[in-house]
């Protein structure tokens, strides 16, 4: 598939899903209605982590090229992952993921091919952590409270099974003559780059970990923010499946198709659409307003190379 037609699949699945959010809102302004900002004192502790959910991430980059003898620079790294935020936020497919790589090529020499097999690689770490504590969290809804969702559960434990069994066994997959298809095999193949790398497995589990952790803090304030007590662990569930989410990142930032699955999965442990889609919402709001500012700044900063510490 050809990049303009993916930009265009992207463009109207994007207007498709804010129509559908903006559909869905008006038909249900009642459920919103009884929403406001009761606890806006959460909105300053939510900006701090999400300031330092973007800093482990700036560390995951830092970690996934130092083995290769690059080095990034701590304030460089976490620019490096505002600006790939702000991309990502305004392109489709996960664009900024592109910038990032062609920084690093002009910046440091890190060549796109050994990047993008690196980071695909860290993905399998990184779902199958999501994927590990997802269950983790949906047996916990379950013997506590009651609430199963067997959709949830299957998505979990297949996506979970099938990366324990790429890290242990490394199976070499051959391509196929779909680009999409070959996207994923092309994740599975690259484990190889990491896997006799205990250091770094350790490293990436663990950032990987933090990020989680951060991002279910993250939610569970934008539930305060609206006066809303929804637990920890049901938090927890919710940022598994957002973590996931990285798969289908055909939108901006994943616009709509994030906000859908939030709200799908929030039903299944009893959480409102209503209430799921405004901490949703103004979580999204949060970010724009964060990397709308921080991401033009770092891609400035990045470009001028005015961070210390740099080589290669």
């Amino acid at each position: 598939m050809s990049n303009f037609r993916q930009k265009l699949i992207g463009i109207a699945i994007l207007l498709v899903s804010i129509a559908g959010l903006i559909y869905y809102i008006l038909r249900n302004l009642s459920d919103f209605q009884r929403l406001s900002i009761k606890e806006p004192v959460y909105i300053l502790p939510l900006v701090i982590i999400l300031i330092l959910d973007y800093f482990v991430i700036g560390l995951i980059t830092k970690g996934l090229i130092q083995p290769l003898g690059f080095r990034l620079g701590i304030l460089e790294a976490f620019a490096l992952s505002f600006m790939t935020g702000f991309y990502n936020m305004i392109l489709p497919f996960s664009g900024g993921v592109a910038t990032r790589a062609v920084y690093l090529k002009t910046q440091h020499n890190f060549s796109y091919t050994n990047f993008l097999a690196l980071l695909s690689a860290s993905y399998i770490l990184i779902f199958f952590i999501s994927s590990f504590f997802g269950l983790v969290s949906l047996f916990v809804t379950y013997t506590s409270l009651g609430l199963a969702s067997g959709s949830m559960f299957l998505a979990f434990a297949g996506m979970f099974v099938a990366l324990l069994i790429v890290i242990l066994f490394s199976p070499k997959i051959p391509e196929t003559k779909n680009n999409w298809i070959n996207k994923f095999i092309g994740v599975i193949n690259s484990w190889g780059l990491i896997k006799k790398n205990k250091g770094l497995i350790l490293v990436i589990s663990f950032l990987s970990l933090c990020q989680l952790i951060l991002e279910t803090m993250c939610l569970y304030l934008q539930f305060k923010v609206f006066g809303l007590e929804v637990s920890f662990i049901k938090c927890l569930l919710l940022s598994t499946v957002g973590m996931l989410a990285l798969l289908i990142q055909i939108t901006p930032a994943g616009l709509g198709v994030n906000e859908a699955l939030m709200v799908f999965s929030a039903q299944a442990i009893a959480i409102t659409p209503a209430d799921s889609l405004a901490a949703a919402l103004l979580g999204r709001l949060v970010v724009f307003i964060l990397l709308a500012i921080l991401g033009p700044l770092s891609s400035y900063l990045l470009v001028r190379k005015v961070f210390p510490g740099r080589s290669s």
